[in-house]
């Protein structure tokens, strides 16, 4: 059995753009001032096994109520189920971490 891989990703990124726009995240961080671009394998076209959505959000000043004011109106979205926050200022990234 081969894989086509070239369709796998096709089909993956086809998938992550409808939840991109069922959960409207980049317009809600965009409607708060922020700036979020796509990074990685979604980015590249390449999402093959781990299909998760890779953003960095700037903002200038930076201001961590703000991004949590953000992620409260995702929560309401149905679709999500969980969210999880992770602070990294002090660590190496310098960067907050939010998962849904």
């Amino acid at each position: 059995m081969s894989l086509d891989f070239i369709a796998l990703a096709q089909s993956n990124l086809e998938r992550a753009q409808r939840v991109l726009e069922d959960t409207r995240i980049l317009d809600l961080w965009a409607a708060a001032g922020f700036r979020a671009e796509l990074v990685g394998s979604l980015r590249m076209g390449l999402l093959m096994r781990n299909l998760d959505i890779d953003m960095h959000v700037y903002s200038d000043p930076f201001s961590l109520s703000a991004g949590f004011e953000v992620i409260a109106n995702l929560a309401i979205n149905d679709r999500i189920r969980r969210i999880e926050y992770t602070n990294l200022l002090d660590a190496e990234d310098k960067c907050l971490e939010w998962h849904a």
